[in-house]
């Protein structure tokens, strides 16, 4: 399954490029919620043909807003949500922060989502923290019994 969550952030990155590059040739629209109008790219080729599913994870691009009426789109945001329990929601907007909740929740990832290198550190450290205090009993338990 961890092939599914780095086929999701490259995903979510690809939608940011294909996102900005519509913007940058579309000025007087500028963002969109539809994927069937990003750039073609394989990847974007791919979210389309499986109705925004790949890889275990449902893509979407939703949130367009425009600051005034007639005014191009100026903020979006895009999620994948997991369709396995057990897996990390990812979320970004125009900024191109790539955030996760790793109870799987998109409203989540939204409202207080870790940026995806912070979340990450977090967890290697949290597991560094259960390996080293496993370590330290058994040494501890092998001394006492010596």
């Amino acid at each position: 399954m961890l092939g599914h969550v780095d086929s999701a952030i490259g995903g979510m990155r690809v939608l940011y490029g294909a996102e900005t590059q519509f913007a940058k040739e579309h000025p007087e629209r500028g963002y969109t919620c539809n994927l069937s109008e990003l750039p073609r790219s394989g990847e974007v080729q791919r979210l389309l043909t499986g109705n925004g599913i790949d890889n275990g994870y449902a893509f979407e691009i939703a949130g367009c807003q425009a600051p005034d009426a007639g005014k191009p789109t100026s903020a979006y945001y895009t999620s994948a949500r997991p369709l396995h329990a057990g897996q990390p929601a990812f979320c970004s907007d125009q900024s191109g922060i790539l955030k996760a909740d790793y109870s799987g929740s998109v409203d989540k990832c939204r409202a207080n989502g870790l940026p995806v290198l912070a979340g990450l550190t977090s967890r290697l450290h949290s597991s560094y923290e259960r390996i080293h205090v496993k370590w330290t009993e058994r040494n501890r338990n092998l001394s006492v019994k010596a």
